[in-house]
């Protein structure tokens, strides 16, 4: 028994790449089950849907393999997935509890940031200005950019990633002032203080004196000066002459680049006066204000932020990813749940702990307290994702004090069942050093032994790739090169299968790995030179041609008046140059209808489309005629369809996002909001063929028989500024979230970035050199991680120069462990076999013709009937319609005025639903004034309501004597293709047949109408069907029932 408050015991499993981990999870949920634990009580968590599929379907024919078919079906109740979806059931399942509804509307991640925005939109606008005016001092722009492959933090973004960090550290808004006031504190003390007396205004003062005589000297002497004085130094001087004497204050960019002054050394000293009056600036005390006072404005603003997100989608039930985990870690957390916690959670296995967020970790931690089997599985060698909120030093303190604390064990997976054993001695050698060094253990750190053995006649499995040039496209060239060398040897790059059968490499074998998603893209441009297909993910989805076309097709159905829209169509969907002459007669829009063959199938939808979804749209316009056949035809048919069913996702993405914010989803919106996702990208090729281009981060978790690492001689960017969250004291495993909080050190100097003194004074601060400790593990981290993912072939891909990244591995001295030296590759003293580099193919010319890969035969339409079928839609129109009786019920009802007939059937339709004979009068009488109220008809009498109910009970019992009368009766059932769903307003069981009667509340005859008796019979027909489908019974009548006319019409359809 265990008990709130109360640790149970948590096991951990150090699981090198490729050791079986997966495999040992499976078992121990299954050995879990086996001993009694109940599915429904087991909770496991996983990094990815894709993960939580695979591992639950394996957990299941594992018990199935058992001969627990009955606990493999008893695994659909466990609660296996990613963490937000387990928070996600947590939170439904104690809705009541939290006091919200147990259906929840989650903001998909990719539309998160759309949902922020419009929720804080006031707030920046009330907030901007005075933060605006600060950044602009430090050069800080609103939005984001990237000048020379360098990124620039927006304010804005960092007003968001504050609030980001904030929630997912579990640090509350009234907090974040704190959070300024510390990371103000730490960055203006790396300054120097002012020396006695000086003043801010004293400071400007001198630079502004400097200047002017510096100036002086420059105009006596401008006609012996320098051409590069005159052209770089004196404009800098004349610009901050202008912004003095304007009264604006002077960026710190400005102030850093007056110390800069004097390139040319023959006209250096016309500026000694000026450097020296500018290099006061960091003792300057604005400078330490403007810090001071940009951290006070940004924090205060995420704060509001915070607020201002959670009262926008609290007014429209949203639930975000953080929320899910923070409302979990509150049920969790209430010892008041723990009772029902217990009796839902028996069991709790984490996989992947490494990658887990600070509030994940103390998701797990309070988890711990409730079930009494805990299993945490993962590598903290593989902990790449702090981008995305991961704390690698968190988690792994973590995890191993609770382990420690709770009398759990430690269990370590080191066989590996994935790479060659030249590969695994190989990754030992050069990856151990490091993690060595920061306390990590033998154990968990390399491989003992692997399940495949050597062959022989294997090359070797490491090989080193130049990558010459001097310029880097050159040198992508290159490697695009070699690759579609190694792809024209496929015997000399033998690849094992998992079947143990050798063969050569393909496409499909090989993944290169790269650090940025810029490079990625460059090389996949520079293989498709070498017609080597790739796998990868390209930006400019919208432009491609088969996009262009198809929302063309959508904005001419939208508008069947827009022009230009069918103009693009001819031009795209035309060979000849016919379109652009049609766009200039008379009828342009005539003329290019003319030019399209499937125009008219186009405005047929147009004709559709109010009754369809945008979506619905998309799909019949591109199975129009001729038009799929259209776009095939241009060649690369398999890329084409995979971006046509991307932009299917983006058209019900924003179905989503309309839905999810109460709106329409129209068809001109669709296009509005496609055409702002100018990062929409082409989905990657799924031929098997294909190589494989992605980054470090997007390998994790995946291999490949033949594995590059580029971008080797990428160095280290490891900085204290910017933004991070961290622990105020030591990391508390027992609850990870108390000492959390935001340090934000501000860049003050634009694209200043050296000799500046903080650029000096910050590396060497504790921030600094924690920052810069943190980016070298996690850069060894990440090439352990690359060098992981191969099993047969690792190549590491060389410029010729300074590998500063390959250089991070290094010896106890600081020393480089990895060089090459030609047959070999040497790790410190111990030697590996190394085989020669792929050959270099260049480009063959392109002399090939489009090949169709793609289409499908041509076949007759036909034209489907809709799938739901309305009875009162049906129109008899094939048989004969003949009154065979007339039953008078009484006298005419009279109206009074001039009634609405249709909710004067509603109000009469309803009441002869409901009403019960053997209520009183009085009861009935008030029911039907109710009735006739509601539907707004007082131009009947609620007596003659009651008169008219009276009459039909009168007639039916006197003609149907005994019979069961079943009201507003419901009928679904299939009719051929279609599938019928209604209701009838009387029908009567005969025992070998029935009697179907349908209220009119038309005044007229009916029987001189014959539209009126075609639809009638028509409608009874299709009932009729559909009865003698379900119950076999072939004898109906059929009546007429009109309460105003009083009057009951048989008809016989002949």
């Amino acid at each position: 028994m265990t008990e709130v408050g109360v640790q149970n015991r948590v096991d951990t499993i150090i699981a090198s790449a490729g050791t079986g981990k997966t495999y040992r999870l499976v078992e121990e949920i299954v050995a879990e089950v086996m001993s009694g634990v109940p599915p429904h009580r087991v909770l496991a968590t996983t990094f990815t849907k894709r993960a939580a599929a695979e591992l639950s379907g394996r957990i299941r024919a594992r018990l199935i393999e058992g001969g627990r078919a009955d606990l493999a079906a008893a695994m659909l109740s466990a609660r296996i997935g990613t963490v937000n979806s387990v928070c996600g059931s947590l939170i439904a399942e104690f809705a009541f509890e939290l006091g919200r509804s147990p259906v929840a509307e989650v903001i998909a991640e990719d539309r998160q940031a759309a949902v922020f925005s419009r929720a804080i939109g006031a707030v920046i606008e009330e907030s901007g200005p005075a933060i605006a005016q600060v950044a602009e001092r430090f050069g800080l722009q609103a939005r984001s950019y990237t000048m020379h492959g360098r990124t620039v933090r927006g304010w804005h973004d960092e007003v968001r990633r504050a609030v980001d960090l904030a929630r997912s550290n579990g640090i509350s808004a009234d907090r974040l002032a704190h959070c300024a006031e510390r990371s103000a504190a730490s960055l203006v003390a790396l300054l120097p203080a002012a020396a006695a007396g000086e003043t801010g205004d004293a400071l400007d003062q001198a630079l502004r004196l400097a200047l002017e005589a510096c100036m002086v000297e420059v105009e006596r002497g401008r006609a012996g000066l320098k051409a590069t004085t005159l052209s770089k130094d004196v404009p800098v001087v004349e610009k901050t002459l202008r912004t003095v004497a304007s009264g604006d204050r002077l960026p710190w960019s400005d102030w850093a680049r007056l110390t800069k002054l004097g390139a040319t050394k023959a006209d250096a000293g016309l500026f000694t006066a000026v450097i020296a009056a500018a290099a006061a600036h960091p003792r300057h005390p604005a400078l330490r204000a403007d810090i001071q006072r940009y951290l006070e404005l940004v924090f205060d603003c995420a704060a509001r932020c915070m607020e201002a997100y959670a009262v926008h989608k609290r007014a429209r039930g949203l639930l975000d990813f953080v929320d899910q985990e923070m409302l979990a870690l509150e049920i969790i957390s209430d010892p008041a749940n723990g009772p029902r916690l217990r009796e839902l959670i028996g069991a709790v296995f984490v996989d992947e702990f490494q990658d887990s967020s600070p509030i994940q970790i103390a998701i797990f931690t309070a988890l711990s307290r409730i079930a009494g089997r805990n299993l945490w599985v993962g590598d903290p060698k593989q902990s790449i994702y702090g981008f995305r909120d991961a704390d690698p030093a968190l988690t792994t303190a973590a995890a191993a004090a609770i382990t420690a604390a709770s009398g759990g064990g430690v269990a370590y997976l080191r066989r590996s069942f994935r790479t060659r054993p030249q590969l695994a001695d190989f990754v030992n050698a050069a990856i151990a050093p490091n993690m060595l060094r920061v306390g990590m253990a033998e154990e968990e750190i390399c491989f003992e032994g692997c399940a495949r053995t050597e062959d022989p006649a294997f090359p070797a499995a490491l090989s080193f790739l130049p990558m010459t040039g001097k310029r880097k496209d050159e040198r992508t060239a290159m490697l695009a090169s070699r690759i579609a060398g190694l792809l024209a040897d496929p015997a000399g790059w033998p690849v094992t299968e998992r079947s143990g059968a050798t063969r050569g490499a393909r496409g499909g074998d090989v993944a290169v790995l790269c650090r940025s998603n810029a490079q990625v893209s460059d090389l996949a441009a520079a293989l498709a030179a070498h017609g080597v297909r790739v796998a990868v993910e390209r930006s400019g989805l919208l432009d491609q041609p088969e996009i262009e076309f198809a929302l063309s097709a959508f904005r001419w159905i939208a508008d069947g008046s827009d022009t230009l829209a069918l103009a693009e169509l001819a031009r795209l969907g035309t060979d000849g140059e016919g379109w652009f002459a049609a766009v200039f007669e008379a009828d342009a829009r005539a003329g290019l209808v003319a030019q399209l063959p499937f125009a008219e199938a186009l405005s047929a939808i147009r004709e559709r489309a109010p009754q369809l979804t945008p979506a619905e749209v998309l799909d019949a316009l591109l199975h129009a005629d001729t038009v799929l056949d259209t776009i095939l035809r241009w060649g690369e048919a398999e890329q084409r369809l995979q971006n046509l069913e991307a932009l299917r996702g983006l058209v019900e993405g924003y179905q989503e996002e309309q839905r999810a914010e109460r709106q329409a989803a129209t068809l001109a919106g669709a296009c509005a909001w496609i055409a702002d996702r100018d990062d929409a990208r082409q989905p990657e090729s799924t031929h098997p063929d294909a190589v494989n281009i992605m980054t470090y981060h997007g390998a994790k978790g995946l291999e490949w028989p033949v594995v590059v690492l580029t971008e080797l001689d990428a160095p280290a960017r490891g900085s204290p500024f910017g933004l991070t969250a961290e622990d105020e004291g030591s990391p508390d495993w027992d609850a990870p979230l108390a000492r959390r909080v935001l340090r934000y050190w501000p860049w003050p100097y634009g694209e200043q970035q050296k000799d500046v003194d903080l650029d000096v004074s910050a590396p060497v601060s504790p921030q600094g050199i924690a920052a810069i400790a943190a980016e070298r593990l996690e850069r060894t981290r990440l090439l352990y991680v690359g060098m992981t993912r191969a099993r047969d072939h690792l190549v590491l891909a060389t410029t010729g120069g300074a590998l500063p990244w390959l250089d991070e591995l290094t010896d106890d001295a600081g020393s480089p462990l990895i060089a090459d030296v030609g047959a070999a590759v040497t790790v410190a003293a111990e030697r590996f076999a190394a085989r020669p580099c792929a050959e270099v193919l260049q480009p063959a010319a392109d002399t090939a013709e489009t090949v169709i890969e793609y289409g499908r035969p041509t076949t007759a339409r036909v034209a489907h009937p809709p799938l739901r079928l309305r009875p009162s839609d049906a129109v008899l129109r094939d048989a004969g319609v003949v009154v065979t009786g007339k039953d008078g019920l009484g006298a005419r009802i009279p109206l009074v005025g001039n009634p609405d007939l249709q909710l004067l059937g509603e109000a009469i339709h309803r009441f002869l639903a409901s009403d019960d004979p053997g209520a009183g009068l009085e009861v009935r009488t008030s029911e039907a004034e109710a009735a006739l109220l509601r539907w707004g008809v007082p131009h009947v009498a609620p007596a003659d309501l009651v008169t008219i109910a009276d009459r039909l009970h009168t007639f039916v019992g006197t003609r149907f004597a005994g019979a069961t009368a079943l009201r507003e009766w419901p009928v679904h059932a299939e009719d051929g293709l279609q599938v019928l769903s209604g209701r009838l307003d009387l029908l009567v069981d005969l025992g070998d047949g029935y009697a179907i009667i349908d209220h009119k509340s038309f005044p007229g005859s009916v029987a001189l109408d014959e539209e009126r008796l075609r639809a009638f019979a028509g409608q009874v027909s299709v009932y009729a069907r559909a009865i003698e489908r379900v119950t076999g019974r072939t004898r109906f009548e059929y009546w007429v029932h009109q309460p105003i006319a009083a009057v009951m019409t048989r008809i016989e359809i002949r």
